[in-house]
């Protein structure tokens, strides 16, 4: 089954409440989240973030996401991180 990282899903895995409070673990303004689209997969490489973060609560491996996969299908053979697009 494939799970579409939307802000939401991701605030009720971390038990945040608001769009502060996620914008706060990333480091950005609160402007910056409410931005985001409400349904739609949050931005590539805060999704990578939370993988490094969260290694249990959003796993790399095995689960997938939706958008990762549309991802993987847009750019042709690999990922951002693989073709070394994402900075950390």
């Amino acid at each position: 089954m494939f799970v579409v990282w939307s802000k939401y899903y991701v605030r009720d895995r971390l038990g945040l409440r608001t769009d502060s409070d996620l914008a706060k673990l990333f480091g950005v303004s609160r402007s910056a989240v409410s931005q985001w689209p409400k349904n739609k997969a949050i931005p590539q490489l805060r999704r990578y973030m939370l993988q490094q973060k969260y290694p249990v609560l959003f796993p790399s491996g095995g689960e997938g996401c939706a958008s990762d996969v549309a991802t993987r299908d847009a750019a042709g053979s690999g990922t951002a991180e693989e073709s070394g697009s994402v900075s950390s």
